[in-house]
């Protein structure tokens, strides 16, 4: 926000003080009615939104970005959520079968296809890699070097259907862990690509603003939207994301 963009950070249903609970759909239809109200109500045009989808939400923020031309931000997301649990099984089972090299191959070949395929039936399927050909906008993708969640095979995965889609992309290898904030270099490089896509203002900053001087430049010059409750005033039996604006 410091440097320059405005930023609507709302709780979908099940988080924060949002009723509800989460599941695949509903987080669809709240990504909607989120893009809806900045779109419709804030009037942003979609080439200067980004939307931000860090881990579990760069499901459904890589779907709305299927729906509509804004860029996305992948932080250390995954190809498929299905992948993330399989492999995470798949090192769980290795763990028991230790020095049983033959057991160890069988796990191998069944754990992943077989967790994957339960999760996507059961759980929660968000399939990012599959809806990068019907994203418009541009991406910036950014995984950790040291991620201790998303498996390496799945953020390889994600890289490859990126260029498949030979979509306008940057991708960021960061030196760091899942929960860890970016560095320097990293942040430096996300306010090129967002001021590429005219999401950046410059309000007159200079290198020796001490971080009160930055503030009361922003104060003057910019409006922050936040909405933390839209998700809570969703009608469940509606499909319409529409409902979030009569609000």
């Amino acid at each position: 926000m410091l440097n320059g963009s405005d930023v609507i950070a709302p709780n979908i249903r099940g988080t924060g003080d949002s009723t509800g609970s989460p599941n695949e759909d509903g987080t669809y239809l709240d990504y909607e009615g989120i893009y809806q109200f900045v779109s419709k109500k804030l009037v942003y045009l979609d080439k200067n939104i980004t939307g931000h989808g860090y881990c579990l939400s760069s499901g459904p923020m890589t779907n709305i970005a299927s729906q509509h031309p804004i860029n996305l931000d992948i932080d250390r997301g995954f190809n498929k959520m299905g992948d993330v649990f399989g492999d995470t099984a798949l090192e769980m089972a290795l763990c028991v079968a230790e020095n049983h090299e033959w057991i160890s191959k069988v796990l191998k070949a069944t754990v992943p296809p077989i967790i994957s395929s339960i999760t996507d039936k059961l759980i929660i399927s968000y399939d990012n890699g599959s809806k990068f050909p019907a994203v418009k906008g541009s991406v910036f993708l950014l995984d950790a070097s040291k991620d201790d969640v998303i498996p390496k095979q799945s953020t390889n995965a994600l890289r490859v259907h990126l260029d498949k889609a030979n979509l306008i992309s940057s991708k960021i290898t960061f030196n760091g862990k899942h929960v860890q904030p970016w560095d320097g270099k990293t942040s430096s490089k996300y306010q090129e690509f967002l001021a590429q896509r005219g999401t950046l203002r410059n309000f007159g900053n200079t290198p020796t603003d001490t971080l009160k001087e930055r503030m009361a430049k922003m104060s003057n010059l910019h409006k922050i939207e936040y909405v933390s409750t839209l998700a809570s005033k969703y009608n469940a039996k509606t499909s319409e994301a529409s409902s979030y604006l009569s609000a």
